[in-house]
């Protein structure tokens, strides 16, 4: 694999990656109902609405009168809440109703019992009227002291549950107007869409991984024909991008070395193809003193030290016998 595929994958990674982005991002803002989880052993009362007295207020026969959780409707001088209960009523007058009662407290300040209801949504399944009033706008949230959080019920898609009165029948489970029929299709849609995100992440790191293995190939840098500025390119065949250094006193006595930007020293020549030949240095004690002493072959061609500490070797310097300067390596580019 040449540079440009290399280059051609990453970038194929890049997109891969802002497509994952897109769907996550889709997902968080996807209104679809998923199946309730509602353990309807807590519905422990029911019975038929007599009386409504406004949106979030009413009488339900041998429970007494009811007041729903963490909702406000506005009040009954107001066409709006006029309106409000009218909805309610729509729902609820003389039908049966399920109530999830607060374990907290049980009842409000005035006596009436504080829960969410759950009301026939069609001939199956209840829907929580808390959750609707909210998601419709006839009510606004209050977050009393009590066990429920209407948060949730902000944030998640409405909630449906099957009505406990109604036995489980292949029947009622296939029922066109059954909401979990959709639920499930939904729940299908976001893991496959999961799956899907998860693939390309994984295919994404295939490419960035096979890419960055691939592009520092091997190469054999050929010494310049000619001096050139610090800042400009030097021309082919060499491939260093090179800026002038200052010679330190703590190097060794040589005019053509290499400085590391670790602070380690090597040297760097040219041999009889044509090729520049580097090697490492290493401190040894001679005699109590410390000399410095080439830690490999300095016949080893450069680009095979490079292929062999190319995950630690990031800025060289070097110098040609031709010239009196020296140079630093500040990038390198594969041919």
């Amino acid at each position: 694999m040449n540079t440009d595929d290399a280059k051609r994958l990453k970038k194929i990674a890049r997109y891969l990656l802002q497509i994952s982005f897109v769907f996550i991002i889709g997902i968080e803002f996807l209104q679809i109902p998923l199946a309730s989880c509602l353990d309807t052993s807590k519905l422990g009362e029911s019975g038929k609405v007599t009386y409504v007295v406004d949106g979030d207020t009413f009488d339900v026969e041998s429970v007494g009168r009811v007041r729903l959780a963490d909702v406000n409707t506005p009040e009954m001088d107001t066409q709006a809440g006029v309106n409000a209960k009218t909805y309610v009523a729509s729902l609820i007058d003389q039908k049966v109703v399920y109530l999830d009662i607060d374990d907290k407290y049980v009842t409000g300040y005035y006596g009436r019992y504080i829960a969410v209801a759950y009301v026939p949504y069609n001939s199956t399944h209840l829907v929580n009227l808390n959750q609707l009033l909210l998601k419709t706008g006839y009510a606004e949230k209050a977050d009393y002291d009590n066990e429920f959080n209407p948060t949730i019920w902000e944030n998640n898609p409405t909630e449906y549950v099957k009505n406990p009165s109604i036995p489980d029948t292949p029947e009622n489970s296939d029922n066109p107007d059954n909401p979990d029929n959709s639920n499930d299709s939904s729940s299908n849609v976001i893991a496959g869409v999961i799956v899907l995100i998860v693939g390309i992440l994984f295919l994404s790191g295939v490419f960035l991984f096979y890419a960055d293995k691939n592009t520092s190939s091997r190469f054999i840098p050929k010494s310049p024909k000619k001096s050139v500025h610090p800042r400009e390119k030097l021309t082919r065949p060499a491939i260093l991008k090179t800026k002038r250094i200052i010679n330190s006193e703590e190097s060794p006595p040589s005019s053509r070395q290499t400085l590391l930007k670790t602070g380690k020293f090597g040297y760097l020549k040219q041999n009889v193809e044509g090729m520049l030949s580097w090697s490492l240095w290493k401190i040894v004690q001679v005699r109590g003193e410390n000399k410095r002493v080439r830690n490999a072959p300095p016949t080893e061609n450069f680009w095979k030290i490079w292929g062999k500490y190319k995950s630690s070797i990031k800025e060289l310097g070097f110098s040609l016998s031709k010239y009196n300067e020296r140079w630093q390596v500040s990038q390198w580019e594969t041919l």
